[in-house]
């Protein structure tokens, strides 16, 4: 539970350093769209984009190798909102191989309407269902990811809280991005 909680926290720690950052406007820093998610959230339609701050190279989008194992993290910032730490889609899932064939696990689907000042939604590990799958997946010199995603997200009051079962909502979407080498 508490390795889960942990795995949970860090796409909110990321979207609030990546918002603090986006806070000094563009000109401070240079941040661009690397990617796109539309989805489905209940029956009201999201669309959101990856970012990479060219600056340090950080993103939203990252993928880490461990051996033959790669970890996707796909964290979408609402087109809509100007405030960056909100309306956050987030989709992490394990790749074992390579190309659309690669074999999915782990998939994990989480929703921050509010951000961290509010109820938020999860699937995987914790409650809910999450199915990943890949329609491109290249890891050589210009590394990206597309593909659809399915979810029931239950709500959680708090990190430490359980699932709330009874309180779930359908999510199906596309994800298309780049990806950057995670630090």
């Amino acid at each position: 539970m508490f390795q889960t909680d942990i795995k949970r926290l860090a796409p909110v720690a990321m979207a609030g350093g990546l918002a603090t950052l986006l806070s000094f406007g563009a000109e401070a820093f240079d941040v661009k769209a690397i990617g796109s998610v539309t989805a489905t959230i209940d029956e009201a339609s999201y669309e959101g984009e990856t970012l990479l701050v060219s600056d340090d190279q950080s993103a939203t989008a990252t993928f880490r190798s461990f051996g033959p194992v790669n970890q996707i993290s796909i964290q979408a910032h609402a087109k809509a909102n100007e405030n960056k730490t909100q309306n956050i889609l987030n989709i992490e899932f394990s790749v074992m191989g390579k190309g659309a064939a690669a074999t999915v696990t782990n998939a994990s689907v989480s929703w921050w309407p509010e951000g961290m000042n509010g109820e938020f939604f999860v699937a995987g590990d914790e409650g809910g269902t999450a199915r990943v799958t890949l329609e491109t997946f290249v890891l050589d010199a210009s590394p990206n990811a597309s593909g659809t995603f399915e979810a029931e997200v239950c709500a959680k009051e708090s990190f430490s809280a359980e699932a709330d079962l009874a309180k779930c909502l359908p999510i199906k979407g596309t994800f298309q991005t780049s990806l950057a080498e995670g630090k």
